[in-house]
């Protein structure tokens, strides 16, 4: 499937539209802590920071109180990614002969991306899956702020027909109520982000977690220790001082004050909301979605 015309990138001056992380003060300030207290070179030379911030981070998503990630242990294996952008890329490329398919309202990054690439794509709502396809799944999900339809018959109907699946959970550190079980064979690759947690999208900070060590690229940089160490350290230092729970401890009232203020519905992310007809400017598949992290942060001392 090919786009009729080419993607408008800008937002269309509409003020909910793009997805930002809230700009909370406190991380703000630590922020520059930590800006003040960078040794740059010793940074770059210290090879023990990929080590420590992989193995920080799958502890950081596993103590959260609010949400429950059931055998995120099988995933033994782990690499720095560039946000979850480049774990997607990855996962296109090694099923690049596979038919993908996509939930409308999950990331546009995906369909520009198979397209661009030549691979084979449509969307999961309107064909069925077939053994020989490949799905990319955000968890919560982009499109509702919750889970994305028929998440488990999906899931299933993979684990049948061996159909590879990765899960993208970049929207987790500012959610709750998220519980799943990852015990599906089908799911070979997860990913992680703070990019929607921190404002720190520019640094690229994720992680992506494999069944096997299937030797790909980023192995490769991970086995010759070959990634972004200032982005680790940085994202080190974010996770340690901040738990997974922390922004949408401090942001769940106001979300729930401005979604009554609005006539919004709350979803599992803090950030997110979805509107009635009125807000049809802001569809999204089957949803009229807003992000409200601006309004968060007006009167913030």
């Amino acid at each position: 499937m090919k786009f009729k015309q080419k993607i408008n990138y800008v937002a269309n001056n509409l003020p909910y539209r793009s997805i930002s992380p809230i700009n909370d003060t406190e991380v703000i300030s630590f922020l520059k802590k930590i800006e003040k207290k960078i040794k740059l070179i010793k940074i770059l030379n210290d090879g023990s920071i990929q080590k420590k911030f992989l193995n920080r981070f799958k502890k950081w998503i596993q103590v959260s109180k609010l949400n429950k990630i059931k055998n995120l242990n099988r995933f033994k294996y782990s690499c720095i990614s560039q946000g979850t952008s480049q774990a997607f890329d990855y996962f296109y490329l090694k099923n690049h002969k596979r038919n993908f398919k996509i939930i409308k309202g999950d990331y546009a990054y995906h369909p520009i991306s198979l397209r661009s690439g030549g691979i084979k794509w449509s969307f999961l709502n309107e064909k069925k899956i077939s053994k020989n396809d490949a799905i990319i799944i955000s968890v919560p999900f982009s499109g509702n702020g919750s889970i994305a339809p028929n998440f488990d018959s999906i899931l299933t109907d993979c684990e049948k027909q061996n159909v590879p699946v990765m899960i993208d959970f970049c929207y987790l550190p500012v959610s709750a109520g998220i519980n799943i079980d990852l015990k599906y064979k089908c799911i070979k690759e997860v990913t992680f982000s703070l990019s929607k947690c921190f404002p720190v999208g520019h640094l690229r900070i994720g992680m992506r977690l494999s069944l096997s060590d299937d030797d790909d690229p980023m192995f490769v940089y991970h086995k010759f220790n070959y990634t972004n160490r200032l982005s680790s350290f940085i994202g080190l230092e974010l996770i340690k001082k901040f738990s997974m729970d922390f922004i949408y401890n401090k942001y769940k009232k106001k979300q729930i004050f401005y979604c009554k203020k609005l006539n919004l519905l709350p979803t599992n992310v803090v950030t997110l909301a979805l509107g009635d007809k009125k807000w049809s400017k802001y569809k999204r598949a089957n949803w009229n979605r807003l992000c409200l992290s601006k309004l968060y942060v007006k009167n913030q001392k």
